[in-house]
């Protein structure tokens, strides 16, 4: 199991405005897929020429299309949601140097994140912020890591920011281009 997957968890389990819904739109997608795909393929039984590349385009198209289908059934069903707006959650991690540890947690324990501003992220490092934001800007959640050979190790408890402390932190979170 990985840090990631256990801030997905413990978010879960711990704080209650986080809750499992279903994804609209890969049930749209699934449906669509599925029944485009079968009929493109009920389609081919009306080709006469079965050596012909319309034929073949005919069977394989609508299996390509089937196996969409399947992967956004089984992948793409479930997402997190903030409870109190339905915004879904985004997830993801930066990388930093150890180093730059006190710096990150002393930002994350601010009294006024409004001040946020650092550009330290990169595209690797030995140590790494996981996040949960809501798409809205509403809510994020906020685990630090470190690396200790073969693993990250989670280093701080998990910092939750809500109303108005949430969209400078959102900022600096979904619009760093090391994400």
């Amino acid at each position: 199991m990985t840090n990631f997957e256990t801030l997905d968890t413990q978010l879960l389990s711990h704080h209650t405005g986080i809750k499992p819904a279903t994804n609209s739109k890969s049930i749209l997608i699934t449906t669509s897929c599925l029944i485009l795909g079968l009929a493109l393929l009920s389609s081919a039984s009306f080709i006469e020429d079965h050596t012909s590349g319309l034929y073949l385009a005919a069977i394989c198209f609508p299996f390509l299309l089937l196996l969409v289908a399947l992967f956004f059934l089984i992948f793409r069903r479930k997402q997190l949601v903030y409870a109190s707006t339905g915004s879904p959650i985004i997830s993801g991690h930066l990388y930093f140097d150890k180093s730059q540890m006190d710096v990150v947690i002393s930002m994350l324990n601010a009294d006024s994140p409004e001040n946020i501003e650092w550009t330290g992220f990169k595209a690797h490092g030995n140590a790494r912020l996981v996040y949960m934001v809501s798409r809205d800007a509403k809510f994020a959640a906020i685990q630090l890591d470190e690396y200790i050979p073969h693993n990250y190790e989670p280093v701080t408890d998990i910092f939750y920011y809500s109303d108005h402390h949430v969209h400078p932190i959102a900022q600096l979170l979904l619009l760093n281009p090391n994400r």
